[in-house]
């Protein structure tokens, strides 16, 4: 099941947000040791353990505002952590 999730939701995502976060890099806009870790990050404050509680059946599925919430505190955390 690991392999499946991975395969249709982390491994076609990631690269996309690595690239992203590497322009970002480019153009100063942030600043990390690198676009991979920075992603590693991004992608932590945003799913942390969520997708695991889910799985398990400790967490109901997350409402539209709920999801919303996660992404403004994920990428204001984001912003606090690799901002320039």
């Amino acid at each position: 099941m690991g392999a499946t999730i991975a395969a249709g939701g982390r491994d076609s995502v990631f690269p996309l947000i690595e690239k992203l976060i590497q322009r970002g890099l480019e153009s100063s806009a942030l600043a990390a040791p690198s676009a991979r870790i920075a992603a590693e990050w991004f992608l932590n404050l945003l799913i942390g353990d969520l997708q695991i509680r889910r799985v398990i059946h400790t967490l109901p599925v997350p409402s539209d505002k709920d999801v919303d919430s996660r992404v403004v505190a994920a990428t204001s955390a984001f912003r606090k952590l690799c901002g320039t």
